[in-house]
């Protein structure tokens, strides 16, 4: 198991609440002292939590991470020498959320409520700041140490992909810095998949991964958000 666990805002769980602080290292897999540590395949999925995606957290969400985990782990992972990352979209400008194996994120959120709780007490829904927050979470992953040609790659945006915002020059500069990212994302041999995606945005995102040299097996747009979702062919 790899030991990368960072002190973000994540929590210690308990049953009555979740309070901001560092999860607390599980015990780290028996390695050569100078051994090199990779990882075998990395999911983040991000969560838009300022609009109507909110109102599906605990009917679709939470499933559907279950679904994304045991899909990704069957064509990737094969055990828990993989990362999960979890992040958020909306007024809070800390991005990422959670960092762990997949053993991991069931024993922090062992139902869709204990998630719903985790994720809404971070959210604050004036904002969607999609570009900015899109940019952070693929930084974050770029830059883990251990990930290398042969890690699988896969980022999840539950998210309508409509930016909130209103200055068109700050919108567009947000834009080009999340284009820089997923180009070197896309490099690391990266796929991004997007669900719940208002229409009116698919062609926007099909340019922006095309700009980003995206191949048409590494991307996966969906208006939709289903319990059994698909991935984009690389997988």
């Amino acid at each position: 198991m790899i030991d990368r666990r960072r002190c973000l805002m994540a929590l210690s769980y308990s049953p009555l609440a979740l309070v901001p602080g560092c999860i607390a290292k599980t015990q780290p897999a028996q390695h050569s002292a100078f051994g090199k540590t990779s990882i075998e395949a990395c999911l983040a999925i991000a969560f838009d939590l300022s609009g109507s995606f909110v109102n599906e957290l605990a009917s679709k969400a939470f499933p559907m991470v279950l679904r994304l985990i045991d899909a990704f782990d069957n064509h990737a992972m094969g055990s828990d020498a993989g990362l999960i990352v979890l992040s958020q979209i909306s007024g809070n400008d800390q991005a990422v959320l959670f960092e762990g194996s997949a053993s991991q994120l069931q024993a922090e959120f062992p139902s869709p409520e204990a998630m719903e709780a985790f994720l809404r007490d971070r959210a604050k829904p004036d904002r969607s700041p999609i570009y900015t927050a899109t940019r952070q979470t693929i930084d974050y992953v770029n830059s883990i140490a251990g990930i290398g040609p042969e890690t699988k790659l896969l980022t999840v945006l539950c998210s309508d992909l409509r930016d909130s915002e209103s200055d068109r020059q700050a919108r567009s500069r947000e834009g080009y810095r999340m284009l820089d990212s997923l180009k070197v994302y896309q490099q690391k041999g990266g796929a991004i998949a997007c669900y719940f995606v208002d229409p009116q945005e698919v062609r926007r995102w099909q340019r922006v991964f095309e700009l980003a040299e995206f191949r048409d097996e590494q991307f996966l747009i969906a208006t939709e958000l289903r319990r059994d979702p698909p991935l984009p062919r690389l997988f």
